[in-house]
């Protein structure tokens, strides 16, 4: 009885432990899940110089080429003055090249930080071991902004130019008092009643006017509307060209005159030579024959 006891109770505690250890195991391998890391696996190790690491901490991604490829292990201060020691852990074995280089960037416009890592050119020569990866300065927008507004303050100072926009902003809220009180041309336009009376009645007009022309009416309209007055300005137009064919292909008078033919331009000139002739011989015989008369008029 005594022997039976031990084991059922023997039995009971290994059954307890093995539920026990399952549930812990099963914990162990839901926690690797959940946080991605991956045991008895080679990693890579390297060490990256910064001289700001703009609030990187432990734990932040290392990205290559928008790739989550490890995390932040630890940061120190080198014994360089002035720089910083980020150490990083890989899980991809990544072949970086001697003109490698790294950057802290922000992964949201709220915050957050991750290590952009370059692998570098391809045809560079591998980066030994041991070496450290230098670290680039990145482009943090709030300290740029600062900077430009900064700048800005002081040539505005410097030059005057707090003063000048003042005295805008001064000359505009005069120039909007008196536009206001009906001062001025443009004030007289704003706020004077019979204007907008007038510009009123002219919308009307021309809104009547174009009613009108819609619907055919007056002669604009009917212009428009009336498919006839189409018809004749296209039968028009049609002999008009019909009538520049003909003279481009030398057809009838005009189109002779002017065709490049050179045989009537010859016979024209050869015509007003002979009436130049006619013209030169009249001239001549003309004393003679005025000589003529007079004398036979004597007798």
């Amino acid at each position: 009885m005594r022997a039976t006891a031990i084991s059922s109770e023997l039995r009971r505690e290994v059954a307890v432990g093995g539920f026990a250890f399952a549930v812990l195991l099963g914990l162990f391998l839901f926690t690797i899940f959940i946080t991605g890391e991956v045991f008895f696996k080679t990693r890579q190790m390297i060490t990256i110089e910064f001289d700001e690491v703009m609030g990187l901490k432990k734990g932040d991604s290392v990205v290559v080429r928008g790739m989550t490829v490890g995390e932040v292990k630890n940061l120190d201060l080198a014994s360089k003055v002035g720089k910083v020691h980020v150490r990083c852990t890989l899980q991809e074995h990544l072949k970086l090249k001697e003109d490698c280089w790294a950057v802290v960037a922000s992964t949201t416009v709220l915050g957050g930080r991750q290590v952009q890592l370059s692998e570098g050119s391809a045809d560079a020569r591998p980066l030994p071991r041991g070496m450290v990866v230098p670290g680039r300065m990145p482009g943090d927008l709030m300290k740029d902004a600062g900077k430009i507004i900064a700048e800005l303050r002081k040539t505005l100072d410097e030059d005057g130019g707090i003063q000048d926009f003042g005295q805008l902003i001064r000359n505009a809220r005069e120039i909007s008092d008196k536009i206001n009180s009906g001062t001025g041309t443009l004030g007289r336009l704003v706020n004077d009643d019979a204007l907008f009376k007038d510009v009123a009645v002219a919308v009307a007009d021309v809104k009547e006017m174009v009613t009108q022309v819609r619907e055919g009416k007056g002669t604009l309209g009917k212009l428009m509307n009336d498919d006839s007055v189409y018809n004749d300005v296209a039968a028009a137009a049609a002999n008009l060209r019909e009538i520049s064919d003909r003279l481009e292909q030398g057809k009838g008078f005009l189109g002779h005159l002017m065709s490049e033919d050179d045989t009537l331009y010859d016979e024209a000139r050869m015509a007003l030579q002979d009436v130049r002739a006619a013209v030169d011989d009249f001239r001549e015989t003309a004393p003679i024959l005025t000589f003529t008369s007079v004398l036979l008029g004597a007798f």
